[in-house]
């Protein structure tokens, strides 16, 4: 008995040695193009509005096992120009928006072929938000909010592969969901 013990804790530690062996670092790009939800806070925004933004990410993955790691991502991204109320008037103007933020995410992945999985992460984020016309500054916050990411991810080499996937940052006062297309490097 005490022999089957010994050797099924030697087969545990072998095997999370091949794990931990196995799993990789990686830095990767994502640019994005998506939608823009503003919260019922920013009064001067117009309700009809429906706002198109892009965004930049980068991240760095450092993978714990073959299955999950933790990814540190710094995002950024401007909306298109919208309307917004002119304050004691009915007339509108255009705003800009512009944000960035820090990010740190749990992610997993599920592989469904030797060069093909699907990964998920979630986390929280640090941000500031800008918004402005050309007569004022709307907002100017900074705040912290949560991030969300899924997709599929396809493998070219054992050091490069491509994603597509789709995201949600949630801002300070504004959720930003986009479609991504990455590229990733392993080392």
């Amino acid at each position: 008995m005490k022999n089957h013990v010994l050797f099924s804790i030697a087969l545990l530690l072998a095997t999370g040695t091949v794990s931990a062996q196995s799993a990789r670092n990686a830095i990767s790009a994502e640019l994005g193009l998506g939608s823009l939800e503003y919260g019922n806070s920013i009064e001067d925004i117009d309700d009809s509005n429906s706002d198109v933004s892009w965004s930049g990410s980068l991240f760095f993955e450092r993978g714990l096992t073959p299955y999950i790691g933790l990814s540190i991502g710094l995002h950024t991204g401007e909306g298109s120009s919208l309307d917004i109320n002119e304050a004691g008037t009915n007339a509108t103007t255009k705003a800009e928006l512009k944000y960035q933020a820090v990010s740190v995410s749990a992610i997993s992945y599920f592989h469904f072929s030797s060069v093909n999985r699907l990964y998920g992460a979630a986390g929280i984020n640090y941000n500031t938000v800008e918004l402005n016309s050309s007569s004022n500054r709307l907002l100017d916050e900074s705040g912290v909010g949560f991030n969300v990411r899924v997709g599929w991810e396809h493998q070219f080499s054992q050091t490069l592969s491509m994603s597509v996937g789709i995201q949600r940052l949630s801002l300070e006062k504004i959720d930003v969901n986009t479609t991504n297309i990455g590229v990733k490097m392993s080392f």
